[in-house]
């Protein structure tokens, strides 16, 4: 469907707002982390311990919205998928400043999988259009 990606959201007018930000800043900046079941943060943080990259953790949570309410009032960043991260930021534009994080981050691919007995059956191919057509690279802004 398309290649997933992180972005770092911060209040609008943070003093350490690049739109892409440095590794100091990012190693600067305290962190909101969001802890959530799911492949795509487990990623992330696995590349941050990989590369050794320790960040301030300020505040853990386990939902991914609580986090424009944390990050709206106070100097906390946190790094998220990309596309919640432009959503939070066109929603309210005067709240929110998206960057890109400091380093280049592999993204990885979401797809759909469905059962082999379904893949001719006309309902599930439908969905499956429809899915595709909503979810996909073509429709990515952030690149």
């Amino acid at each position: 469907l398309f290649t997933h990606h992180f972005a770092c959201l911060m209040r609008a007018g943070h003093p350490l707002y690049a739109r892409r930000l440095s590794l100091k800043a990012f190693l600067e900046i305290e962190h909101a982390v969001v802890h959530a079941e799911g492949r795509s943060h487990e990623l992330f943080e696995k590349l941050l311990e990989r590369r050794r990259i320790r960040r301030k953790i300020a505040l853990h949570t386990p939902h991914f919205l609580s986090i424009p309410v944390i990050v709206s009032r106070s100097d906390l960043m946190a790094t998220v998928p990309h596309a919640l991260a432009l959503y939070f930021g066109r929603l309210a534009p005067q709240q929110f400043a998206v960057a890109m994080p400091p380093f280049d981050l592999a993204g990885f691919d979401v797809k759909q999988h469905w059962h082999r007995k379904f893949h001719h059956e006309a309902r599930n191919r439908w969905l499956r259009r429809q899915v595709a057509e909503l979810f996909n690279d073509a429709t990515d802004e952030w690149r």
